[in-house]
């Protein structure tokens, strides 16, 4: 009875056993499997009993599981156990852990094995994503550079990584024995409170994560700026903290970049309110971002009054809608990508009309595109007073030119007519003698008065009340050369014009310049050649360079610079007429336009002048 009960026992427990169990031959046969292993491995013990545990065994893990084997046959060990892996039948790899016994019979000869395997697959793959994760944070730590610290808020007791150690120039033995007094030693005197209260403040959950920089102390003296951070790991049974883990990241060159910005912030701040300038910052849309100080005072307006609003919608601006509409413009050419630039009126803080020059400047980023507006104003209402002062007096001096040349003229005039008067009267009365002291007396009042007539051109320049306007040049030479019909066909010349740009400029001012220029090629010819004359228009970008080129008799070298000053005449052949004033002329007219005017010549060759203007 008591041999039959022990054999339902072990029957009992074999085939109801939570693991899996087999018996199993010499040569890998499985004898005997319970329902637990055919759970394990898919197959049915049928289909087991047709299969060797080397059939489903991993090549890898096979050779270990046979060296094991032969062991327990040989009598050098009575049993063994191994992690190895299975082929389920679906294909997919099995973990487990194999616990190998022997059973002999009374002679201690081999009879089978007892195996026990337990599934340990999702152990197994527990275990690997745990590693994987514990790879991942060794190396974010590691990329990083971030030192790591446990702490045990109860007893004290720290553990620090290498590189925690490192950040502060120890190593890690370094500084063993570690606890928290380690920390407290290392850290500025001045961190320390202030970390202290970040804990607890997340101790008492006001936050969640402790959150604090410090400094602490090198091994070489100086200070490591530390960003330290960390988070309660685990808590007693009444809640209270118990470890916390946390990490420390050197911040030292952000602290020390930081502290560079701020103090390059604050020279900014400096300067943006301290020029007697007034500065904003707009957005694209015209939102003031930022105005200084200078401005404020000005308008007699706060930050908060600006800050945030159109600027079209701010104080200053509110002087009429005309002014109003102006900048709402303005500000749509910049955000564009314009300078703008021009004189406006707006209120002071009293609601003065105070005159200003207005510039809004856009900002581009690296892909041009526009950010951001400065708006800049400069007060000019002396200088617009005066510039209306100066204008008053410029007219009254042209009016005073006017008057004193009509009053010079009319002398000239009077001697020119009296001469012409007595050669006609009395021409037969007068020896030939007298009669040359009479045409020389004529040709100098004629001179007298072209050259006062020029003086008065060359003094109304810069003074001129007709508008600046778009000037087609291709109209304007044309006009000229039709001017001009009557020299050009006594001089037998030929012109040629290229096409010409059209600009902005004085048309009165044109017209004279390239008048005096055309009639100094006719003027200046050779007297065996007929005079060729041709004009053309290089356009480089905003600038136009317009040259004339004779044939004629040229300038010497040294000559080249002097032409241009007032009352030189380089050439003393009476036969060629000049009051010294035609270049001169010519000068100022381009000066006025703020371009500029240069000559190239070569001696019994001809001539080249070259006339650089903004379109």
């Amino acid at each position: 009875m008591k041999n039959i009960d022990k054999n339902l026992l072990f029957e009992s427990a074999f085939e109801h056993a939570s693991i899996g169990m087999a018996l199993v031959s010499p040569t890998g046969s499985w004898l005997k499997v319970n329902k637990s292993l055919c759970d394990i491995l898919g197959y049915t013990e049928e289909e087991l009993s047709t299969k060797t545990f080397q059939d489903l065994t991993h090549p890898d893990d096979l050779e270990i599981d046979l060296l094991n084997v032969q062991q327990l046959i040989d009598k050098k060990s009575d049993a063994y156990e191994i992690e190895k892996r299975y082929y389920h039948k679906n294909g997919n790899i099995i973990w487990v852990i194999l616990s190998v016994s022997v059973v002999r019979n009374g002679e201690g000869d081999f009879q089978f094995f007892i195996s026990q395997i337990q599934d340990i697959t999702k152990r197994k793959k527990y275990f690997k994503e745990l590693l994987e994760e514990k790879r991942r944070v060794e190396n974010i730590l590691e990329g990083t550079h971030a030192g790591t610290w446990e702490w045990n808020v109860k007893t004290g007791e720290t553990r620090f990584n290498e590189y925690w150690a490192n950040i502060l120039g120890y190593t890690k033995e370094e500084l063993e024995p570690s606890s928290v007094d380690t920390w407290a030693r290392l850290t500025h005197p001045d961190d320390q409170e202030l970390s202290n209260q970040k804990l607890e403040e997340y101790f008492e959950g006001k936050t969640n994560v402790y959150h604090a920089e410090c400094r602490m102390k090198h091994k070489d003296g100086h200070w490591v700026w530390i960003m330290d951070r960390g988070k309660i790991i685990t808590r007693d049974k009444n809640g209270n903290p118990e470890w916390v883990y946390g990490t420390h990241i050197n911040i030292t060159e952000l602290k020390e970049t930081q502290l560079a910005l701020q103090k390059a912030k604050d020279r900014f701040k400096g300067i943006f309110n301290s020029t007697y300038h007034f500065i904003g910052l707009l957005d694209t849309n015209g939102i003031m971002l930022e105005v200084n100080q200078p401005a404020l005072a000005f308008g007699g307006v706060s930050q908060a009054e600006v800050v945030g609003r159109a600027v079209w919608d701010t104080y200053w601006w509110q002087i009429s809608k005309e002014t109003n509409d102006n900048l709402r413009r303005a500000v749509g050419h910049a955000a564009n990508g314009q300078n703008v630039s021009y004189e406006v009126t707006v209120w002071d803080k009293d609601k003065n009309e105070v005159t200003v020059l207005f510039n809004l400047t856009p900002y581009f980023t690296e892909g041009e595109q526009v950010s951001y507006l400065v708006a800049e104003a400069i007060q000019i209402q002396e200088l617009v007073e005066a510039r209306t002062q100066l204008i008053d007096k410029n007219k009254d001096l042209e009016n005073f030119a006017h008057i004193t040349a009509h009053d010079l003229k009319e002398p000239a005039n009077a001697i020119t007519s009296l001469s012409r008067l007595i050669k006609s009267k009395d021409s037969e009365n007068l020896s030939e003698k007298s009669l040359r002291f009479l045409e020389l007396i004529e040709e100098s009042s004629k001179r007298m008065s072209t050259l006062i007539g020029e003086i008065l051109i060359y003094s109304k320049i810069g003074m001129s009340t007709d508008k600046w306007e778009q000037v087609d040049l291709n109209i304007l030479l044309n006009d000229t050369v039709e001017y001009l019909k009557t020299m050009i066909q006594d001089e037998n010349a030929r012109i040629e014009i290229s096409n010409l740009p059209v600009i902005t400029g004085n048309e009165t001012g044109l017209r004279i310049l390239f008048q005096n220029l055309i009639m100094n090629s006719l003027k200046y010819r050779k007297p065996e050649i007929d005079p060729e004359i041709t004009i053309n228009a290089e356009i480089q970008s905003d600038y136009v360079i317009i040259t004339i080129n004779d044939n004629g008799i040229g300038i010497e070298e040294e000559n080249l610079e002097r032409i241009f000053n007032k009352f030189v005449k380089i050439n003393k052949d009476k036969k060629y007429k000049s009051s010294g004033l035609g270049l001169a002329t010519c000068k100022k007219i381009v000066a006025n336009h703020a371009g500029k005017i240069w000559v190239e010549s070569e001696l019994g060759v001809g001539t080249s002048m070259f006339v650089g203007l903004h379109k």
